[in-house]
């Protein structure tokens, strides 16, 4: 009995030992894992990136569209350096309203602000494909609002994908404008305060011929350009299609009869047209049917997301 004791003894201290030495160890573990995560969150993502982060967001600028008006009451879209925001919709359309230091700095471009001071946005929505914009009465009552609303309708049609724009009177509908089967936009030079400036016209091309649509388009945009540039006279669009992202223009020869930096500008006409036609993301310039490396091409191929209308400074 004593020798049986004596085991059941040493067995009970042997387990007793093991179970305190396996706890200790569990513990341990439990507790570094514990703090290396701490570690990794605390110092390397919220002192060090978030802070750089911070910095670079307060200190980056981005270009943004915005739209204004010559003394002529012509639509002039301009790209301008704001400050980085996410509501870049509705930060050019505040860019459009009158103060003081807005008329100085737009005043040695020959330009002025779009929309009086006592306007107010009241609402703006931008949905997949249509933008619903509001306003109050001062908006509608202003013997120009024929005037803003186009410009405000070419400036929300310039964003990718839109299709439909809607105008609302506090929170009512007032109008819709739905783009191909209400407008079509083409671009025209205009020389304001002796620079050449890029402007819009609202025009309205029927949709029943599709294969012929967008040609009929930009038939009009070169009687435009036939009207600034006299020696395109005798210029010829053969024909215009697009054929998956990229828009292919077939000119006549007469395109080389133009200087260099005209060429740059006829160019641009396009681009921006091209712009407002669903799904395009580049241009490829033919002529006489065979693709040609114009002034600021790449292999015959123009990006259209990497154009800026029309860039001005605001002090």
């Amino acid at each position: 009995m004593r020798i049986r004791g004596f085991f059941l003894a040493i067995l009970l201290s042997f387990i007793l030992c093991s179970c305190s030495n396996y706890n200790s160890h569990s513990t341990q573990e439990k507790t570094y894992d514990s703090e290396i995560e701490f570690q990794v969150v605390d110092s390397v993502y919220q002192k060090d990136d978030t802070n750089q982060i911070k910095k670079d967001a307060i200190n980056e600028e981005i270009d943004i569209l915005t739209i204004y008006v010559d003394n002529e009451n012509n639509i002039v879209p301009c790209t301008v350096k704001v400050r980085k925001t996410l509501t870049v919709a509705k930060e050019g359309i505040n860019l459009t309203m009158y103060n003081e230091n807005l008329k100085k700095s737009l005043s040695s471009y020959g330009l002025n602000p779009l929309l009086p001071k006592n306007i107010v946005l009241r609402g703006l929505t931008i949905r997949d494909d249509f933008d619903r914009i509001d306003f109050g009465n001062e908006f509608y009552l202003n013997s120009k609002s024929d005037l803003f609303i186009k410009a405000l309708t070419i400036f929300l049609s310039s964003f990718p994908n839109v299709k439909k724009v809607e105008f609302l009177k506090e929170n009512q509908l007032y109008c819709r404008f739905d783009k191909n089967k209400d407008f079509n936009i083409i671009y025209y030079p205009k020389i304001i305060n002796n620079k050449i400036f890029i402007l819009p016209k609202w025009i309205k091309i029927k949709y029943n011929d599709k294969s012929k649509y967008y040609e009929n388009i930009l038939k009009n945009l070169i009687i435009e350009a036939k009207g600034f540039y006299k020696i395109l006279n005798g210029l010829i669009l053969y024909s215009a299609y697009i054929q998956g992202d990229t828009l292919y223009v077939n000119l006549s020869n007469h395109i080389m009869q133009l200087k260099e930096e005209d060429i740059k500008i006829f160019v641009q006409l396009l681009i921006f047209t091209a712009k407002h036609f669903d799904g395009v993301n580049k241009l490829s310039i033919l002529v006489n049917n065979k693709k040609t490396a114009l002034s600021g091409s790449f292999n015959g191929i123009y990006e259209l997301y990497k154009y800026k209308i029309n860039p001005i400074t605001l002090n």
